[in-house]
């Protein structure tokens, strides 16, 4: 009954241990989706990306014009509006009216600004990785795309298959033959593994001996051992009697001792 009770609350422990995790780890997701920054925090970053970009000489002076009033824009925007709360959202939900702004004003169809603020949005909305910094997300997006002769989406989103918590890579395709001897290498190292079966059973035999009540102590000699074994008892002997129990008891009469009859006989 002991044993029982500790497995089942080992299982036990084991659920909650994983539900933490699993709770840690949403919230941790979460978390990272909505997180937010400080104003100054973004501002300063902003700036920051201004300033790279005037002093740039790879770019073509339409296209340095149009980043430098998009991200002047969002300083704006920015100083303003932002309440530090999810960054992610405030910068779709900023791209997004831009562009709506934008076409509005022009009463045209979208231009290339407006194209790229919209591919923008949705971009930091749906691409973006939920531990990335999102200005540092819509630099790699800009950079990738432009604004004069913005991309599409799904060229960048070709871009963006991997990522590693510092950048993002494109995946490289695996033959068929490698990609089966790897699952195979894999599930062999799995399989050399103990698993958490076995270690529960090796758990609850450690748990069995340590809990086993103390066996009694035996007497002493109660087994011959293997030296008395080999070893002969010595012969037991009587101890000798005393001379006196040897001799022959006198034999009386009524007329007295036997000696005391030969005597007078003699005389």
């Amino acid at each position: 009954m002991r044993r029982f009770n500790f497995s089942l609350s080992f299982h036990c422990l084991l659920r909650l241990i994983f539900a933490a995790i699993l709770s840690y780890s949403s919230g941790t997701l979460a978390q990272n989706s909505e997180r937010s920054y400080h104003r100054n925090d973004v501002l300063a970053s902003l700036q920051n990306w201004r300033l790279e970009t005037d002093q740039r000489s790879d770019l073509d002076d339409r296209e340095k014009d149009l980043r430098g009033q998009m991200i002047s824009r969002l300083i704006f925007q920015v100083e303003r509006k932002y309440r530090e709360n999810s960054l992610q959202k405030f910068l779709s939900t900023t791209l997004k009216t831009m562009a709506s702004t934008d076409q509005m004003q022009s009463n045209q169809s979208f231009g290339s600004m407006e194209i790229f603020f919209v591919n923008a949005s949705v971009a930091v909305s749906e691409l973006m990785e939920r531990n990335e910094n999102p200005i540092e997300f819509l630099k790699s997006f800009t950079e990738f795309s432009g604004i004069s002769e913005p991309s599409t989406l799904e060229e960048f989103a070709e871009t963006r298959q991997y990522y590693d918590g510092f950048g993002m890579y494109k995946a490289v395709p695996l033959d068929l033959n490698e990609a089966a001897e790897w699952v195979d290498q894999k599930e062999r190292a799995l399989e050399a593994q103990p698993t958490l079966l076995e270690f529960d059973k090796d758990l609850q035999l450690e748990f069995k001996l340590e809990n086993a009540p103390e066996q009694p102590a035996l007497p002493a000699n109660t087994e011959p051992t293997a030296e008395s074994e080999a070893t002969p008892a010595p012969a037991t002997t009587e101890p000798p009697q005393a001379i006196s129990e040897l001799a022959p008891a006198p034999i009386e009469t009524n007329s007295g001792s036997a000696l005391n009859q030969s005597v007078n006989l003699v005389k």
